[in-house]
């Protein structure tokens, strides 16, 4: 948002302040729970990470990046399927999972509806 970038990769969510765009600088890094960051939604001062692992395991990450070198995890909730992107509109989170089904190699998708409140 603005002159900030957040960048989702395997590694983490990377905060970057990019004023300068010929000279980008690394802010902050945040490295939740899973091994992949899948999609990440930023919505004011809250960054909304869906986050999957080899194997199913998945989570919708809340993190706090008012501070960008100090991002802080405010709340985590484990998914069912592999979180592949995460959207935030008001009071509600959608995450996209990918389920593979157990005895083909065929996989079905599902949003997974999750509302917020202070």
């Amino acid at each position: 948002s603005g002159s900030t970038l957040y960048l989702a990769n395997a590694y983490g969510l990377r905060i970057t302040d990019v004023t300068n765009q010929r000279a980008p600088v690394l802010r902050g890094i945040f490295e939740g729970r899973g091994r992949w960051v899948r999609g990440v939604d930023v919505v004011g001062s809250t960054a909304y990470i869906a986050t999957s692992m080899h194997g199913g395991a998945s989570w919708l990450q809340v993190v706090d990046v008012s501070d960008p070198t100090a991002p802080v995890q405010t709340g985590i909730y484990r998914s069912t399927g592999g979180s592949q992107d995460v959207s935030v509109s008001g009071d509600l989170a959608v995450v996209a999972d990918r389920m593979q089904r157990r005895w083909t190699s065929s996989e079905s998708w599902r949003l997974w509806p999750m509302a917020f409140s202070d």
